[in-house]
């Protein structure tokens, strides 16, 4: 109750709005709880999220299997879950011994990862799935 933060909001469609600095009628809003009627929060919008129209796969000369088969190696995966101290050790000591082996490595660090491509992700049930989907998602999907 009468807490205060910073949020983004997804909407199923377009709507109308001006930043609530130009305009209060269209930058204000509540959200509604559909079932009881009940008003759950109210907010101020500053801007969109842009997102270009003009997206478009782009085809690549070098595609995974020729890179798979450049290296005479299949590709694969290696999900280590550090569950207390000293597994992350064990995780690097995992990826040195793969390297050894003329293996091709990549280590994707979860709190490296939040320090880039997921900086903008908390801990919420939402935000976790969201992680794991970046982080799985290949070019070629």
């Amino acid at each position: 109750m009468n807490a205060i933060g910073v949020a983004t909001v997804s909407t199923d469609r377009l709507i109308v709005f001006e930043p609530y600095a130009k305009s209060r009628a269209l930058g204000g809003f509540i959200l509604i709880d559909k079932i009881t009627n009940a008003t759950v929060g109210a907010g101020m919008l500053h801007f969109s999220l842009r997102r270009a129209q003009n997206v478009h796969w782009q085809a690549l000369d070098v595609c995974e299997t020729h890179m798979r088969l450049s290296k005479s190696e299949a590709g694969g995966a290696v999900v280590h879950r550090p569950l207390g101290s000293g597994q992350v050790d064990h995780r690097n000591l995992v990826e040195k011994k793969l390297f050894r082996m003329n293996r091709h490595t990549f280590l994707l660090d979860g709190d490296n990862i939040r320090h880039g491509l997921n900086k903008d992700l908390g801990f919420t049930e939402v935000d976790r799935v969201e992680n794991i989907r970046r982080v799985a998602r290949s070019p070629a999907s």
